[in-house]
């Protein structure tokens, strides 16, 4: 029996049977961003053979328009909303091959998830709902849109190009939320800037200089978006602290680097430098009362935290001398990083925020790489102007690089109120309305589509991006019966 077959026998019995019948079909289908030619024209396909509408526009966006059931006729039409591509992720043990082998799916007790590797549940889910309410004869819907995008998780790249012409809905379902019960009413925008600062080296032939490699170590990092608000220490800003401490020592800095990607909290950093043999003791023992200070400011976040010098054993041939370092040293200083403001709208919502991601050195200048993020374009363009006005005044070069709109929260929706008061109808609670401190389509969707009503919703996923993620199969159940529900209600 083939994965394909495996899969099919593995979902048969799960509820809701449609949706379950549909992301088995969908998981046979290679998906990965980039590579969505053959889900597109599945899904194209799958639309004709239903007799409806559908475009599939240059970006292999689909887009499938279903009139409204008996009695819907005239109600407001509803853009349901997901993205077909899937990370790719295996373990080092596993042989599957993305391009051309079916998801082997397992299902153990409420848990459906991959041999292996990634489920593709974020955002198959979204689909295969999509897929069964427009195969339904006997669900009640208000006339719908479905918008199926490509390369959502390379840069949101599909819902960028979407042409407004093709959609008439104002009322938006994003199908691409990972926690039941928890309603996202807004998302962050985010400008990826740099920095770059010119390095004046000098020969360095001068044997009195001691050679020194610094290393800041030991701290967690983690998401830019998902984890800035838990305060955990950036080992760029942590490095410019470090060397603007030490501003009393004969510096000449030889080199700075630090993290690995601009939207990832950076783990570590490292700096060569230059000094006086005889201030090699007060260097070693000021970084002792320095590793002393973070590990009372860090304790709680980052506890491994290490700060290490050691001799260096190659040859050093270049320098920047004593006041030009200073100058970098304090440029380096006056980049911010972390929380820049909270939401006076929803509590304890990240509302700004400049992860310091990335140091390094190209064609000889100093790089810093800064992702900025906040739900208002105001606020993270002021941002940016910051980091601007820093360059100009250090002599750095600004560039501003990819960019994404931020998803507002709307305080007037007329579909949040519907959405809360139809899940305190069926479960007897009331369900957490929330924001992201990342990016979602609806932002981008929203920049283009013009005055929209959305809201995101979806089942409980678990690890997704990796070989461990699972959705829960019952959660999938209950989101279905909700959005069923909550469609029932829209007329």
């Amino acid at each position: 029996m083939n994965d394909s077959e495996n899969n099919t026998l593995a979902l048969s019995g799960l509820e809701p049977a449609a949706v379950f019948q549909f992301f088995a079909e969908i998981s046979a289908i290679p998906r990965g961003s980039g590579k969505e030619k053959v889900i597109s024209d599945h899904l194209l396909s799958f639309a004709r053979g239903l007799n409806l509408e559908v475009i599939q526009d240059p970006a292999l966006n689909i887009i499938i328009k279903k009139p409204g059931t008996q009695g819907y006729e005239s109600a407001p039409t509803v853009i349901l909303q997901g993205h077909m591509d899937m990370v790719w992720e295996k373990t080092l043990e596993s042989h599957h091959q993305f391009e051309t082998d079916p998801i082997p799916m397992v299902v153990e007790g409420d848990r459906l998830s991959a041999r292996d590797t990634t489920l593709g549940a974020d955002n198959g889910i979204a689909m295969a709902y999509a897929m069964a309410l427009l195969a339904s004869t006997q669900i009640p819907h208000p006339p719908l849109e479905v918008l199926m995008t490509t390369e959502e998780e390379v840069g949101l790249k599909g819902a960028s190009q979407v042409n407004a012409d093709h959609l008439s809905g104002k009322i938006l379902i994003n199908l691409d939320a990972e926690e039941e019960g928890r309603f996202f009413v807004s998302c962050s925008g985010g400008t990826r800037c740099t920095l770059k600062m010119p390095l004046p080296f000098t020969r360095h032939g001068d044997e009195v200089l001691a050679a020194m490699a610094l290393k800041i170590s030991g701290l967690k990092g983690g998401h830019s978006g998902m984890d800035i608000h838990l305060g955990r220490a950036n080992s760029n800003a942590l490095m410019a602290r470090l060397l603007n401490a030490l501003s009393d020592l004969e510096i000449s800095l030889v080199s700075v680097s630090g993290g690995a990607m601009v939207n990832a909290i950076p783990r570590s950093a490292q700096a060569q430098i230059l000094l006086p043999s005889d201030q090699v003791d007060s260097l070693t023992q000021q970084l002792r009362d320095i590793e002393t200070a973070w590990a009372r400011e860090f304790g709680e976040v980052d506890p491994g935290i290490r700060i290490s010098c050691t001799p260096v054993q190659d040859a050093v041939t270049r320098k920047i001398p004593p006041a030009e370092s200073a100058r970098i040293i304090e440029f380096l200083g006056q980049i911010p990083s972390g929380v820049q403001s909270m939401s006076p709208d929803i509590e304890g919502l990240v509302e700004s925020s400049l992860n310091f991601g990335v140091v390094s050195e190209e064609e000889g200048a100093l790089v810093c790489q800064c992702s900025v993020r906040s739900c208002v374009n105001d606020i993270r363009d002021g941002i940016c102007r910051r980091l601007e006005g820093i360059a100009q005044t250090t002599g750095a070069q600004y560039e501003a690089g990819a960019s994404y709109p931020a998803w507002e929260y709307r305080k007037d929706s007329r579909i949040r109120p519907l959405f809360e008061e139809t899940f305190q109808d069926l479960y007897g609670k009331t369900p957490e309305i929330c924001a992201i401190h990342a990016g979602l389509e609806c932002g981008v969707l929203g920049d283009i589509l013009g005055d929209m009503d959305m809201i995101a919703i979806g089942p409980d996923m678990f690890h997704v991006h990796t070989p461990e993620e699972y959705v829960s199969i019952s959660s999938v159940k209950r989101s279905w019966e909700f959005l069923c529900a909550v469609l029932e209600r829209l007329r």
